[in-house]
């Protein structure tokens, strides 16, 4: 399969097997490694900042009647991310494979720690409702509706804080607006969803201080 190929819920934070040797150079050229033509071993998580990213625990050897991967690799960060990611074919590591290679569970605890730990943004990647609307490879970044001045555009806006009972979701700009200076990029904006019996849209409601919800 490919990184498009699925539902980014479906790969996030799920091990991965990448086998075909013009990948594994891909990657090699990209991080300037040097993997063998062998099986070798990511891990998928979602950096809000950066977007869907691989990180690369190297090549899977057997030693001992167990599987591993070189320490090397647990304690340096190699990340692969951007469009590259989309060209690499992988396959799903099962649960049973999982439980037979040391040390994956430091690469999931780290990993954890470190990017998902906002309890709002992983709620607002929970909503389907939004699919439609998601960068292929940044699933926070949303393309609001905005409508000023007479004028309308679209614009990317970045997931910052969502909350269903209290029914927010406000996102920070990626961009200057087009149509009126005062939405600037990094300026947060409250959005809501808006729908009709034949389409839905997310729009830009107003600025906002986010740090007060």
């Amino acid at each position: 399969m490919k990184l498009l190929d699925e539902n980014f819920r479906n790969i996030d934070r799920k091990w991965i097997a990448i086998e075909k040797y013009k990948d594994i150079k891909k990657i090699n050229k990209a991080l300037k490694l040097e993997l063998d033509d062998a099986l070798t071993l990511a891990y998928v998580y979602i950096d809000s900042e950066k977007g869907i990213s691989f990180r690369i625990l190297g090549n899977i050897f057997h030693e001992d009647d167990s599987l591993h991967v070189s320490d090397n690799y647990l304690t340096n960060d190699y990340v692969l991310n951007g469009d590259l990611i989309k060209k690499i074919s992988f396959q799903l590591v099962n649960d049973e494979t999982k439980k037979v290679i040391d040390n994956l569970d430091i690469i999931e605890k780290d990993i954890d720690s470190k990017y998902y730990n906002k309890a709002s943004i992983l709620e607002a990647r929970g909503l389907a409702i939004l699919d439609q609307f998601r960068h292929e490879l940044f699933p926070d970044d949303l393309e609001l509706y905005f409508e000023s001045n007479k004028k309308s555009e679209l614009i990317w806006g970045r997931t910052q804080v969502y909350s269903s009972d209290k029914n927010i979701l406000a996102c920070k700009l990626l961009s200057d607006s087009n149509i009126n200076k005062d939405y600037k990029k990094d300026a947060f904006v409250f959005v809501k969803i808006v729908k009709d019996k034949k389409d839905i849209d997310i729009v830009i409601d107003k600025l906002a201080d986010v740090k007060s919800h």
